[in-house]
């Protein structure tokens, strides 16, 4: 019989590595060639000789089998962020940087039998991790310590959950067995459940799994054991993004628009980042920073894709040669457009508007997009119409509600015509994805935004609490001989008081330095909601003009019996 337990490793790996294997240790004369590549065995002895325990240590998948700790040191640094998003941590936010997991028997068992039984272990879970396995038999209970490194091979992180720690059980439950060793056929934490069959027979089975069977059972189209392919988590991905999905949004969004590198950071500036780019001399950093509003840790240029376009001198010269074909193609062109800073009815001369060109800020000539033809022509047409109506060259009057509901819509064309023009869009797809890039990020700040203020609560209520401590006191004190208070709240609030004080000692509050360091805490708060809240009110305008624009295209989709809302 085999008990196991697993527990993480977060400040450093060699302690727990040099426990397992010790210091003093005599090395065998060969070494197994297989995937567990190297056995150390080792005695320590007292001062007469005679051996205290027997220990025997094996490496897997460790690229120095002589020195696994400079492995795992190699390992994690060479793979350690290379897949962000599968990082777990523990409770206190410490990264996880390896396992440790024990095995431990029953009684004292052939410490060789129990280290394969170790290795078969860590071959089966973990077979593309470096892991070390030692056996001590120091104990009454011959045991196994496995120390698992965090990343694998290939740069994926474990992360260890229910589902995974039962994983562990149910393999060393069938490898004792192949041994000839008893297992606990039902113990509270595996959550076995009695099961009686239609032929009597009596099985024990794991409500999880039983679960789990269910659902296979179901059909579905996604693969149940993984809860990333659910669309539990596809839905909470949707309300959340990452820092660097933040950062490419705001800089795909930006780069039609403007004009060279130094207008895109005072862009991103405007939308409130804190933007690390050049030293004190005026050199620019080897890595320029981005900070989103929404986030306290700032994002490198050179994490945003794998092929570096982002990199600052990449997107100079991408916007450079931008510029420069902009430029040849109004130079090429011989005709006079006229730029429009802005379109208003009344002053705006509609046969001016070109539909295949139009003249940005910059004089340089742009094609027309098919949304910005598709809004011309409606422009035109209401012209048409409105201008027929009114010189009365149509025998039908036309009512002057009609009339204004003309005029609305050629100002609602015209507005959304300059917002097309701004934001450089050339398709309604695009329409569509960046309206939708902008909810996602109104929504993740928005939850930033409550993280924040629940914050700034919390410590808001420090503040009252010595206020609360002095007012419990009193009350203790004045209700002390009453013996009603002794047997029913007295201790409730001696309880309270005692919890009262103990916050005050972990924020240091009992001095002068803690009141300081709690104010400026609640400053610092306060500063980053102010910024949020600009930056929310930037998403809610944006948000507003997006969905002003798709609602016209959905009605010109309507007049042509194409309703883009049904496909």
């Amino acid at each position: 019989m085999a008990i196991t337990h697993i527990h993480p490793i977060t400040k450093t790996v060699e302690i727990s590595m040099k426990y397992c294997m010790k210091d003093k240790r005599e090395i065998l004369s060969e070494n197994k060639k297989d995937d567990i590549k190297d056995v150390i065995s080792y005695a320590t002895k007292d001062k007469t000789g005679e051996t205290i325990f027997f220990t025997l240590t094996s490496t897997q998948n460790c690229e120095i089998p002589n020195d696994p700790i400079r492995s795992f040191q190699e390992n994690i640094k060479r793979n350690r962020g290379k897949l962000r998003r599968e990082n777990p941590r523990t409770k206190s936010g410490r990264e996880v940087l390896a396992w440790h997991l024990w095995q431990s028997f029953e009684t004292v068992i052939d410490p060789r039998m129990a280290n394969e039984i170790g290795c078969r272990l860590a071959k089966e879970v973990f077979s593309n991790y470096p892991a070390i396995i030692s056996t001590h038999t120091n104990t009454e209970h011959t045991h196994n310590h496995v120390v698992i490194c965090a990343w694998d091979l290939d740069g994926r992180k474990w992360n260890d959950c229910h589902e995974t720690k039962r994983l562990i059980r149910r393999v060393s439950d069938q490898l004792c067995k192949e041994y000839g060793l008893a297992v606990l056929e039902k113990t509270q934490d595996m959550h076995l459940k009695k099961y009686r069959d239609k032929n009597g027979k009596i099985h024990y089975f794991e409500a999880t799994d039983r679960k789990i069977q269910k659902i296979k059972e179901r059909k579905t189209n996604f693969d149940v054991n993984n809860y990333r392919n659910t669309t539990a988590y596809e839905k909470y991905e949707e309300k959340r993004l990452t820092n660097i999905e933040v950062v490419r949004n705001d800089i795909d969004r930006l780069l039609p628009i403007v004009k060279d590198y130094e207008e895109l950071l005072n862009k991103l500036r405007e939308l409130q980042y804190v933007i690390k780019d050049k030293r004190s001399d005026g050199s620019w950093r080897k890595y320029v920073t981005f900070i989103p509003p929404t986030a306290e840790r700032g994002v490198r240029d050179s994490s945003l894709d794998k092929d570096g376009f982002y990199c600052r001198t990449n997107l100079e010269s991408y916007l450079l040669k931008a510029y420069k074909e902009k430029k040849k193609e109004a130079l090429d062109n011989g005709k006079n457009y006229v730029y429009h800073q802005e379109y208003k009815f009344g002053t705006t001369n509609i046969n001016e508007v070109d539909f295949d060109y139009r003249l940005d800020r910059d004089g340089l000539l742009k094609k027309r997009s098919e949304p910005e033809k598709d809004l011309i022509k409606v422009i035109k047409d209401q012209y048409i119409r409105l201008h027929v109506y009114s010189k009365g060259k149509s025998s039908i009057p036309l009512k002057m509600e009609t009339q204004n509901k003309m005029i609305q819509r050629i100002q609602d064309g015209f507005r959304n015509l300059e917002f097309l023009e701004e934001k450089e869009i050339l398709s309604i797809d695009q329409l569509k994805k960046e309206s939708n890039g902008i909810k996602q990020n109104y929504r993740s700040c928005m939850i930033k935004l409550n993280e924040l203020v629940q914050k700034i609560n919390q410590l808001e209520n420090l503040r009252k609490i010595p206020e609360k401590i002095q007012t419990l006191q009193k009350h203790i004190e004045e209700h002390a001989a009453d013996e009603v208070y002794q047997k029913t709240e007295m201790d409730i609030d001696i309880g309270l008081l005692r919890n009262y004080k103990a916050m005050l000692e972990e924020f240091d509050m009992k001095n002068s330095g803690g009141n300081q360091n709690l104010e400026q805490g609640i400053l610092i708060l306060q500063e980053k909601i102010k910024k949020l809240f600009l930056l929310r009110d930037y998403y809610e305008v944006e948000i507003k003009r997006y969905e002003a624009c798709q609602k016209i295209f959905q009605d010109i989709d309507r007049e042509k019996g194409n309703d883009r809302r049904k496909r």
